[in-house]
């Protein structure tokens, strides 16, 4: 990327900003994370970091993040909820800001949701978006990461990712920067009633065989419903119902 990529990238997110939620933008060259360097350079609420090219992105349960020069990284600070019990709402706005945004790019195309915040295509079942939220004292960090114009994939994840260009989108990735800096402050500000039913809107889970973790155990069975302030219903193999709290419980894999 050169200065004048930079600046341009600069000043079209800014002007995507809400000016509240979200107020200042960073743009880096290359950064080996955009969380570590969203924290780093964040001393109140409010900046998004968003980098050319990322060499140690991670994702939820520490797995790595591949965002080379073709995919959106995008880190952004926000205020830790005074209550705790409105943490849920942080990964299910990112995931329904990251989808909508996906969804903007492919003219309107409804892509769907997977417990707790993956982005899924709309047809099929390979990811194309992924969220991770961190907090560290009194800040939150919401990174998001977007496939948008991949085309090869490393042997794990063929068959498994998908990339916005590669179902039919010719936008950039400066237009999904700008997308998802416009669709994150307003899911974050969506009122818990309707940010559960639109989640819910596009959740593909309920309905099919799942395996979660919690603690030590694993617990297979088909979803019966995922309520994300709280529980997970699972119908087991023999008929028992089993309801793990969402706030620890970890998908493992599904069908």
């Amino acid at each position: 990327m050169n200065d004048q990529t930079l600046h341009n990238w600069h000043d079209a997110i800014e002007a995507a900003l809400d000016g509240h939620v979200l107020r200042r933008v960073r743009v880096l060259t290359e950064t080996g994370s955009t969380q570590d360097a969203a924290f780093a350079a964040a001393t109140e609420p409010g900046l998004v970091v968003v980098a050319g090219r990322q060499t140690c992105g991670r994702g939820r349960l520490g797995r790595a993040w591949q965002s080379d020069d073709s995919g959106v990284a995008m880190s952004c600070v926000i205020s830790v909820p005074h209550d705790a019990r409105q943490a849920w709402r942080l990964p299910i706005a990112a995931g329904l800001a990251a989808a909508s945004a996906c969804d903007e790019a492919l003219g309107r195309r409804r892509c769907r949701v997977r417990w707790p915040n993956d982005v899924i295509e709309p047809d099929a079942q390979r990811k194309l978006a992924g969220a991770l939220v961190e907090v560290r004292s009194n800040l939150a960090c919401i990174g998001i990461g977007i496939n948008v114009l991949e085309r090869e994939w490393p042997q794990d994840l063929q068959g498994l990712a998908v990339s916005l260009e590669a179902l039919g989108s010719t936008s950039s990735r400066l237009d999904v920067m700008c997308s998802l800096a416009r669709h994150l402050p307003r899911c974050l500000q969506t009122p818990d009633h309707d940010l559960i039913k639109y989640w819910r809107e596009r959740e593909m889970l309920i309905g099919r065989r799942a395996t979660f973790a919690q603690g030590t155990r694993r617990v297979s069975g088909i979803v019966r419903e995922i309520d994300p302030t709280g529980a997970i219903v699972i119908a087991l193999d023999d008929g028992q119902i089993e309801v793990l709290n969402a706030a620890v419980a970890t998908l493992i894999e599904w069908d």
